[in-house]
């Protein structure tokens, strides 16, 4: 046997063995806790390190497989056509846009503005004309992508997303995931709400107050900013703040969860060392 052909046999043999070890190659496996009302387990549990679940449900072997992955995993999307023709309908004013305006420099010193939703009317250029009309008229077909998810995978992940019953979070640090009962995370938040050293429970919404103050603010130094500055200062809808939690997996023998100020609960829940 040649040097070139046992050489190019070897690679193959190599490569046959590196994919049987893959296909062979076991799913992470997760026993999970079943905690009673105060969330506390029944029994000692042997604990993914990094799918965490302290809810009532029971995962089955997709969805942890499928949780495994981690939030970072995305799945492959399919063809949205609609947002497909929004982006050609944006890039068609970029266009003209360009072709307005070219490389002319802007004179406005604004350092913030609201965006513009300007958009130049057709019949300056017949050949860009044409073209945006060729590439707006032209059919989308849907282009069928390989999935990275199987049948059973998409089913899971279908399951978890339409179940109210649980809420899942990932931990502020390590990339654990964590799966609650939705009854007892908003208890817990609740009681985090409720800490009146923290928190302080008002009776109206004074966004309207706050704007009121910030125009008049800005009217009594209007020579110091541009007219697009003060719109963009101005003229916007208030809108509401979200509570935001982040999860925090402890090591130490424990479960704590840990929002933006302090420990709101620590669940007593034994871990083996890591």
């Amino acid at each position: 046997m040649r040097w070139g052909h046992h050489q190019t046999w070897w690679k193959q043999q190599r490569s046959r063995k590196r994919c049987a070890t893959a296909f062979f190659r076991e799913r992470p496996k997760l026993a999970t806790t079943r905690p009673d009302s105060n969330c506390n387990p029944t029994s000692e549990p042997t604990i993914d390190p990094k799918i965490i679940n302290l809810s009532q449900r029971t995962l089955n072997e997709n969805e942890i497989y499928l949780l495994s992955k981690g939030f970072k995993f995305a799945p492959v999307p399919y063809s949205n056509v609609p947002e497909l023709k929004a982006d050609i309908n944006n890039f068609s004013r970029r266009l003209r846009l360009k072709e307005e305006f070219g490389n002319k420099k802007d004179h406005d010193k604004s350092l913030v503005r609201n965006k513009s939703t300007y958009t130049p009317r057709p019949g300056k250029d017949d050949y860009l004309d044409t073209y945006i009309e060729t590439i707006t008229k032209f059919p989308v077909r849907t282009r069928k992508c390989k999935q990275n998810l199987t049948r059973n995978e998409q089913d899971a992940l279908k399951s978890l997303k339409d179940d109210d019953s649980i809420i899942i979070k990932e931990a502020d640090k390590g990339g654990a995931i964590i799966i609650m009962d939705t009854d007892f995370y908003k208890e817990k938040v609740l009681e985090q709400l409720n800490d009146e050293e923290y928190y302080k429970q008002i009776t109206n919404n004074p966004d309207k107050a706050t704007k009121k103050r910030l125009k008049k603010l800005i009217k009594d130094y209007d020579q110091c900013l541009t007219e697009k500055e003060i719109a963009y200062l101005c003229d916007f809808d208030p809108k509401e703040s979200n509570f935001m939690d982040f999860p925090k997996y402890i090591k130490e023998h424990k479960y704590k969860i840990l929002f933006e100020i302090k420990t709101i609960f620590t669940l007593k829940h034994s871990v083996p060392p890591i």
